[in-house]
């Protein structure tokens, strides 16, 4: 049957995480929800942003299962998110 499921599954949708509705929407019902938190795109550039989340939604692509949402934040926008998942405070290196 995950067979079946993996085939038949569409592609996911990468969504950026901007508020409570977007994460309910994107993971609300899933098993598992993938955060990518990409830098400021003034510490990045918008070439390295652009290539993160290209690989973000072509990983995302690659997994075929409805138990996945997909979302992306920038670093310092969800500082709550960020903070319970233990990267508050710079934890980021890009």
């Amino acid at each position: 049957f995950q067979r079946v499921e993996a085939e038949a599954a569409p592609a996911h949708r990468v969504v950026e995480l901007l508020d409570a509705a977007v994460l309910e929407y994107s993971c609300g019902r899933k098993l598992f929800c993938a955060l990518l938190v990409a830098p400021h795109i003034l510490d990045s550039g918008a070439r390295r942003r652009h290539e993160l989340l290209g690989e973000y939604r072509a990983m995302a692509a690659a997994l075929r299962t409805e138990s996945v949402g997909f979302l992306w934040a920038e670093a310092g926008a969800q500082l709550e998110i960020e903070g319970a998942l233990g990267l508050a405070d710079g934890a980021f290196a890009f």
